[in-house]
Formats: structure tokens, sequence, C-alpha cells
């Protein structure tokens, strides 16, 4: 009787360690830190004019950042935008620069959290452009820049909405 009451104390505090392992690793992994994998311009991105009677257009760019299980993360980068004509029947996409805007550099949680939207876990920016956009298409070039080894590059067909 005695061993019977030993082996099931045994078992009992066997089976009530390993619980508690699991648990310990849950938590574990809940407090991995994510880093940037990859990024991509959302399709809410658009191409408006500022006004019609002043020459010059604005874009608002939507930005996620993945991590590699793909769960949208706000985290620290520089970004770095670019605007192309597009040109779809040519291998390089980019046509001839159109603008490039000072990089955004969103590092320091104050000035990132102007930029994040949690309601699309996304990064919202709305850059002016100096010129008017003609109703045509254009290819939109997105650098997050992670750290000096590591630069993550998207592109994004824009145009307004009934661009050819």
């Amino acid at each position: 009787m005695k061993k019977l009451v030993f082996v099931l104390f045994s078992l009992l505090l066997l089976l009530s360690s390993c619980a508690s392992e699991s648990t310990q690793s849950n938590h574990k992994a809940k407090d991995v830190k994510r880093t940037i994998d990859n990024a991509k311009v959302v399709g809410l991105s658009e191409i408006s004019f500022v006004d019609k009677s002043i020459p010059r257009s604005y874009l608002k760019i939507y930005i996620d950042l993945l991590s590699k299980d793909r769960v949208n993360i706000a985290a620290p980068a520089i970004f770095r935008f670019e605007l192309y004509n597009y040109q779809p029947y040519i291998t390089n996409k980019r046509g001839k620069r159109v603008f490039i805007w000072k990089d955004i550099d969103l590092r320091d949680q104050k000035s990132a959290q102007k930029h994040w939207r949690s309601i699309f876990s996304s990064y919202e920016f709305n850059l002016d452009l100096p010129v008017a956009l003609s109703n045509k298409k254009y290819l939109f070039v997105a650098t997050v820049i992670v750290s000096a080894n590591k630069r993550i590059e998207t592109s994004y067909v824009i145009g307004y909405q009934n661009a050819r």
C-alpha cells in the first residue's frame, strides 16, 4: 500500500512539473521580441490633389511591417520613399524618377506613434509633392532601413482612380 501511495505521489509530482514547464515556455514565447522580416505597401494607398487650383499632389501611403510569422508589427526603422514613372513592359519597371522624399526616422517611440495607425496595424505617411501628377500610373518604392546591415525594399504601382 505504501508503494502504491508513493508511486501515485511521484506521478502527481511529475505531472505538475511538466505542466509548469509548458506554461513557462508559453510565457517565454510571448516575451520574444519580433523583428522586421518583410514590408509591403497596403492597397489603401492613394494619390490625391491638394486643391484643383494648386498644381500639387500628395500621396497617402500605408506600410505594413511584417515579422517572420507574418504578423504586422510596430518596430523602429527609417523609411525612404521614391516615386518613378511606371514602365509596364520593361524588366526594370522604374522609369525616370519623379521625386524622392527625405528619410523619415521612426526609431524613437514618439515619432513612430505619429504615424502608427493601430486600426490598420500599419504606418501611415502623408507625402506632399511639389508638382501635380498626370493621370497615369507610377511606381512607388519604399525602402525600410532596419539596421546598418538590413534594408527591405517594396514597391507598389499607384495612380489616380481613373488612371490607364
